[in-house]
């Protein structure tokens, strides 16, 4: 290998008869026997196909696939992951987990997972409904039945953000303890039963999906807020 790189640089002499055939036989067979198999994929390497993968490490699938199988298997799994929940009921969303009820007496349950700071560049940094108007909001969201299985969700729309004029349809995203208390950079969760989808003026939908009167949980996030 040392001759090989002085006859790549230019430096020493060239080789040449049998002795070179043989020699450049060996530098091509060691060569080719340094390359990595599929078979021979390190934990390294396969921690940076699931971290391209968008996956945690724990999802480890056979190296018979090869590369490319890994990723698609991984990231078949972590997505199924990402679509549910555990199970859930109203009746185990206790105070002590931060969740609060609605004032206005409904089955509504909410809680705030990260506090929002409002936008600062565009001065904002009051929720919705401090607004006369009806403020153009656009969030993420997940919402998901008892059961802990996502239905409804910027994720299976395939869209980045959801966007909309709070509070005009009166849709279930609207009722107190949703996106009308949120500030901008805020994600929380709120949850209401089929006492709440039923009497919803709006017609029980929930960001613009009908539901049928059943426990719902809502994951979002405020991403932004304009008042006009």
């Amino acid at each position: 290998m040392a001759v090989a790189a002085r006859v790549l640089s230019g430096k020493g002499s060239a080789i040449s008869g049998t002795r070179g055939a043989r020699q450049r036989a060996a530098s091509s067979s060691s060569s080719s026997s340094s390359e990595p198999r599929r078979s021979q994929l390190n934990q390294t390497t396969r921690r940076n196909l699931l971290r391209l993968a968008g996956a945690s490490t724990i999802w480890i699938f056979p190296d018979s696939r090869g590369p490319m199988g890994l990723l698609r298997s991984t990231h078949d799994a972590a997505l199924a992951e990402e679509m549910s929940i555990p199970g859930w009921s109203l009746d185990e969303l206790s105070l002590s987990d931060g969740w609060q009820a609605s004032p206005q007496g409904t089955d509504l349950r909410y809680r705030v997972l990260r506090t929002g700071e409002g936008d600062k560049a565009a001065g904002v940094f009051d929720p919705p409904s401090a607004f006369k108007t009806f403020p153009f909001v656009a969030v993420t969201f997940a919402c998901y039945n008892a059961k802990g299985e996502m239905f409804h969700g910027t994720d299976l729309l395939g869209k980045a953000e959801f966007s909309y004029q709070v509070g005009i349809r009166q849709g279930l995203e609207d009722e107190y303890g949703g996106v009308n208390q949120m500030v901008v950079g805020e994600r929380r969760q709120f949850a209401f039963g089929a006492e709440t989808v039923a009497e919803n003026v709006g017609g029980g939908k929930v960001f613009g999906k009908k539901v049928a009167p059943q426990d719902v949980l809502v994951d979002v996030t405020l991403l932004s807020l304009r008042p006009y």
